[in-house]
């Protein structure tokens, strides 16, 4: 199904239709990127807008989406052909306007804009990539008054993202705290489903208005996933001299600082600072511009998981490091696959520790803080600097007084479930974390071993130390030569990530023979003399064969 169904049904004169919704509505679309969102508001509901004398309000979760939307809007308008500077400025259109979520922000919380203006010149408020009130409220105070003019706003409201995950429950708490009762479920077809929701008032018995939830879902295909327990397994891939480039989502500007370094081939990297930079901003600005990058390897953090498309047939690669299911689909819709393209996707294999550090280190640290009352918070932060870093993360000063952002506390609490979640699940699956990243996508039950690499890399490992081994059969080793077999053996093993013996010691005759044993080679290692003194012990190894020893004797 393409994106001209997704239209179709929103255009629909029917109860589907967006000529159903009435003012102090919340409308939930939920579908992947490239399904047609910005297109159906741009040229449907503008249009719908327009007749009535009113206009659009659309809200953007990033600068660099921000831009992206403007520019649609100028070819739409047809109005190519202004200097660079107009372009910069201008965020007022005919019939709509464009600005970031963070600079209404700014606006309400100054006084600079007050909802009965908004609601007399505003038909629609689109809320677009509307995930930034959960993702971003965990080092975004702001957010609080960004949540004060959707719950006074009486227009209709669209919230649009390709990754909703509770979003539609929280905006339904926050604005309508009367009782919802669902009225219908209707699935138009595999991929599209409409749920619409009443509102009846404790004085009544009828209906007030509706809630509408469009769900379209896209099945993904063209993908095929590995799985890396440490960075340092791509690098032999990236390094490769071939034409195929790699987008690489890191977690923060040090780690990919210290990535970047790495990589032989020709390299860029993008952080939240690089607005500030100017060669990195004329960078960004090229890649929203053109869709493509033309350095090999671009690293980036989040600061690019929206308002950049990129549509290069030669980009192959993309490495994703993030616990967020939010994230990771945003990072994965940057590269705009073709229906024919195929697209490597390195996802991270993490374990028990992890979690567990995140949780004691960072996340159940900041819970607790949140709990507190003013004055207990007022004199940690006098003693603590790390508590007065995390109260600019979740609080915003008002009158004097500490405001709490209410979503973050949300948002804290999902992160510390899904911590314990994994901590549990891997306790008997030391694979889980990969199998939840690909459940993300549809595809848990793709997972196979042989798409990890430190598994295929231990796999080449035991392979040339059979081949080794297969080297010396029926050779009779003095002392001198069981250690250049033990430091060559050693040396196979420890570049494929398997160890047998204490780090910086070599593996004795009773070592070898468990890993021989673990690893069921076809091989035995026998030891003859050594019993007199002065005489030397003497290995052989022998063959096995069909469970009965070679009789090849020492």
């Amino acid at each position: 199904m393409g994106k001209e169904w997704f239209i179709l049904y929103l255009q629909g004169e029917n109860i589907y239709g967006y000529k159903m919704w009435k003012g102090y509505e919340s409308i939930f679309i939920s579908a992947p990127t490239g399904t047609g969102k910005t297109t159906f508001v741009l040229q449907t509901l503008l249009p719908e807008a327009k007749k009535e004398g009113k206009e659009v309000l659309f809200l953007s979760n990033r600068f660099l989406l921000k831009e992206q939307i403007k520019k649609k809007v100028v070819k739409l308008q047809k109005l190519e052909g202004q200097n660079e500077k107009w372009f910069e400025q201008v965020e007022e259109f005919d019939g709509i306007t464009v600005m970031t979520y963070q600079k209404l922000q700014l606006l309400w919380k100054g006084g600079y804009i007050g909802v009965p203006d908004v609601q007399r010149r505003y038909k629609y408020v689109i809320y677009d990539e509307a995930h930034y009130l959960l993702t971003d409220s965990s080092f975004n105070p702001e957010i609080l008054y960004l949540l004060e003019f959707l719950r006074a706003y009486k227009g209709i409201s669209v919230f649009m993202s390709a990754t909703m995950q509770g979003i539609p429950e929280f905006i339904k708490a926050l604005k309508y705290p009367e009782k919802m009762v669902p009225r219908s479920l209707q699935r138009i077809t595999d991929n599209l489903s409409i749920e619409e929701f009443s509102l009846w008032t404790t004085y009544t018995n009828g209906v007030k208005f509706r809630i509408w939830e469009y769900t379209f879902q896209q099945r993904q295909s063209g993908y095929q996933f590995f799985y890396y327990c440490d960075l340092e397994e791509i690098l032999p891939i990236i390094n490769q001299d071939d034409q195929e480039k790699w987008l690489i989502f890191l977690g923060n500007k040090t780690e990919i600082g210290s990535f970047s370094k790495k990589i032989i081939r020709s390299t860029e990297f993008i952080t939240t600072e690089s607005k500030l930079d100017l060669k990195k901003s004329q960078l960004i600005d090229s890649i929203r511009d053109k869709e493509k990058f033309d350095c090999q390897v671009l690293l980036s953090t989040s600061v690019l998981d929206n308002g950049v498309n990129i549509r290069d047939r030669k980009l192959k690669n993309l490495v994703i490091e993030t616990n967020s299911e939010t994230e990771f689909l945003q990072m994965l819709g940057r590269k705009r696959k073709e229906k024919d393209e195929s697209v490597n996707v390195y996802i991270p294999c993490k374990g028990k520790k992890y979690f567990s550090a995140l949780l004691k280190l960072n996340l159940n640290p900041a819970f607790e803080l949140l709990q507190l009352s003013q004055a207990d918070l007022m004199e940690k932060m006098l003693k603590e600097e790390a508590t007065y870093r995390n109260v600019r993360r979740f609080f915003t000063s008002r009158d004097g007084e500490l405001c709490k952002n209410p979503l973050a506390e949300q948002q804290l609490k999902g992160q510390i479930a899904f911590c314990e979640r994994m901590i549990d699940g891997l306790n008997t699956d030391p694979w889980f974390y990969v199998k939840e990243q690909l459940s993300w996508v549809g595809l848990e039950n793709t997972f196979a071993l042989e798409n990890s690499l430190s598994e295929r890399k231990k796999g080449n490992g035991l392979e040339q130390a059979k081949k080794f081994f297969t080297e010396n059969v029926d050779q009779d080793m003095n002392k001198a030569q069981q250690k250049v077999f033990c430091e060559k053996l050693t040396q196979i093993l420890s570049e494929a990530g398997i160890q047998i013996s204490k780090k910086g010691r070599l593996p004795g005759l009773n070592l070898i023979k468990k890993f021989m044993e673990t690893y069921d080679f076809p091989y035995e290692i026998t030891a003859k003399g050594g019993k007199k003194k002065g005489e030397e012990t003497i290995w052989r190894i022998r063959r096995k064969t069909d469970g009965i020893y070679c009789h090849n004797k020492i």
